[in-house]
């Protein structure tokens, strides 16, 4: 069994994942599948790592007093968990974004290869940059109304990727949105609003 592991917040960001695992004795940050944020730890320059050094990561949990960050169902969040941070790259099968949501954050779902399903709620304004980039079981997505602004390759990569369903009108789209999106097929829709 592979004991959780805390990044500290003393430690340099290109560090501090390394240097927290082998302060619970893993040597390989493959086979670390759950990570701890602690309270003290705030600042986005070591999220960057996290999924690139862990590539087994399933599950991320943030102490309840951490003051910038949140997790839900194993995913980081801002503290308002308005903000989509990180998925775990090693996460498979279907997530539903909570309706608290309203930004998918740049990169966010960046490399989670083994996602075959994500519902995007209508609380979502924004998908950032390379959001869904390199999700490659992805088989379609629903963008709803909501969404304004879709970034820079947000579902790049997304070879699987073979149905879009988009609003008619009203979304401002980044270049590459869907480069590398072999299979895909958009359909454009109006969505009923509430």
């Amino acid at each position: 069994m592979i004991p959780n592991t805390e990044i500290k917040a003393s430690l340099t960001p290109e560090i501090r994942l390394k240097q927290a695992m082998k302060e619970v004795g893993v040597e390989d940050a493959a086979l670390v599948r759950k990570l701890n944020i602690p309270a003290s730890l705030t600042g986005y320059e070591f999220l960057a790592y996290i999924n690139e050094e862990c590539p087994g990561l399933t599950s991320i949990t943030v102490h309840p007093d951490n003051p910038e960050f949140a997790s839900e169902n194993g995913v980081l969040f801002s503290k308002n968990k308005k903000r989509l941070i990180s998925c775990p790259v090693g996460r498979k099968g279907d997530y539903v974004i909570p309706d608290t949501t309203v930004e998918i954050g740049n990169l966010a779902f960046y490399g989670c290869a083994g996602l075959t399903s994500i519902i995007i709620p209508d609380t979502v304004v924004t998908i950032g940059r390379g959001a869904f980039h390199g999700c490659v079981d992805l088989t379609s997505v629903t963008i709803p109304d909501s969404v304004k602004v879709i970034g820079h390759g947000a579902f790049s990569g997304c070879y699987g990727l073979s149905s879009v369903i988009m609003p008619d009108s009203g979304v401002k789209m980044g270049e590459n949105v869907f480069s590398g999106c072999i299979r895909l097929i958009i359909s454009y829709a109006a969505f009923s609003h509430k």
